[in-house]
């Protein structure tokens, strides 16, 4: 995870600016020379002169010895493991010479690990371009956390302007208790309104046998296509500055080498010198104690994800309620009896002249359109694996 700790905002996004070691060539010379021999201190002397003997003479002094080589005390590099100004102390143990504040003891990386690494850490979707690295480190850059396959809902609506429901269906009997083995008439597609029904039996009685049902559902249309919840392909940007410059002795810590701090502009350093990083090609897992910042990176990667195609589905839409009234008359008027319960009901007191009226009335259509599709599918393929370990370090002196 990244470090929440190791975040800065600067310019308008967000940057973890992490490790050590990165000073300009300006600032490496204002506190030390190098050695350009890579050796100790060269030493100087000349030879004795002395009187030599005659060859006549009674017997002449020998010449005096010359003065032995002795070191010459030389500015102090801080970066070549030597102790150069001959004070018994060696680059980050010589702080007269290289100052806490503009060197540090750093952990040495892992075998098969390029350290001396800073890490500037953005988000992929910032408008900003992300800090120059400072002069004496290599530049490159990376992308990290690839993108899920995330959708946003599907949008769908419903118009009922066509919609209905049918009435109640109903089954009449020649008979007064709804005997199925007398002859039967089924009104299944009554609608609202009033109809007259003639030469009915004697005895009639009637029962519901179908509860309201779905005419027309109407129709259902997609509003809104589903979309992926995270558009461009990864999370964040990630530009290493890794330093150029080499590393010394004099770390009381083992497993510590001296590296020159991040040079400071305007009274800020150029990058954060508080956490030091680590980079291997590949996927492999940080070693312990370089998990500050456990980040796997990468040179870039196809994009393959998408959102299905979004659907409408009517099957939820239903209809419920509705009744069927028997009347004495042919004109849905006079005495009346419901007949819309499964119980049998005898409706034979209601005959006129061998007619009678039957008013229906539909039902209610209930229930919503439910929208399909909308799911992601796909991934990004990331391409050239690099991995990220980062570090704290103690900060420098105030």
């Amino acid at each position: 995870m990244i470090g929440d700790s190791a975040r800065r905002h600067r310019s308008g996004i967000t940057w973890l600016m992490t490790a050590l070691g990165l000073a300009s060539t300006t600032l490496l010379a204002a506190s030390c020379v190098l050695d350009t021999q890579g050796t100790l201190p060269s030493a100087t002397g000349s030879a004795g002169n002395g009187p030599t003997s005659s060859s006549t003479s009674a017997g002449g002094s020998g010449g005096e010895g010359g003065q032995g080589g002795q070191l010459q005390p030389e500015p102090e590099n801080c970066l070549d493991g030597i102790d150069n100004d001959l004070d018994g102390f060696v680059d980050c143990a010589d702080v007269d010479d290289c100052a806490p504040a503009d060197y540090a003891c750093i952990p040495a990386p892992p075998d098969g690990w390029t350290g001396n690494v800073h890490a500037l850490i953005g988000d992929f979707d910032s408008t900003d371009a992300p800090p120059a690295c400072p002069e004496g480190t290599a530049e490159r850059d990376f992308v990290a956390e690839p993108s899920d396959a995330t959708c946003t809902p599907c949008g769908c609506s419903h118009d009922t302007s066509n919609a209905s429901c049918y009435a109640p269906a109903i089954t009449c009997y020649n008979s007064a208790n709804c005997n199925v083995g007398a002859s039967s008439v089924t009104y299944a597609t009554l609608t609202n309104g009033c109809g007259s029904v003639s030469n009915t039996p004697n005895p009639l009685s009637c029962r519901l046998v179908a509860p309201s049902s779905v005419r027309d559902r109407g129709t259902c249309a997609v509003g809104t296509e589903a979309q992926l919840v995270e558009a461009l392909p990864w999370r964040h940007t990630v530009r290493t500055c890794t330093s150029s410059l080499p590393t010394g002795l004099g770390c009381a810590q083992p497993g510590h080498v001296c590296a020159a701090r991040p040079p400071v502009v305007d009274g800020t350093p150029a990058i954060d010198d508080t956490t030091t990083c680590i980079l291997k090609e590949g996927a492999d897992a940080c070693d312990t104690g370089w998990t500050h910042i456990d980040l796997q990176l990468y040179d870039g990667g196809e994009d393959g994800r998408s959102c299905t195609a979004c659907g409408c589905n009517l099957d939820a839409i239903t209809c419920t309620g509705g009744n069927v009234q028997a009347y004495d008359n042919n004109n849905c008027s006079g005495d009346n009896r419901s007949v819309s319960t499964p119980t049998c009901t005898n409706i034979t007191d209601l005959r006129d002249w061998d007619t009678l009226g039957f008013r229906s009335e539909v039902g209610t259509l209930t229930g919503n359109v439910a929208c399909t599709g909308g799911e992601g599918q796909g991934a990004v393929a990331p391409e050239g694996p690099t991995k990220l370990c980062c570090q704290q370090v103690a900060p420098p002196p105030h």
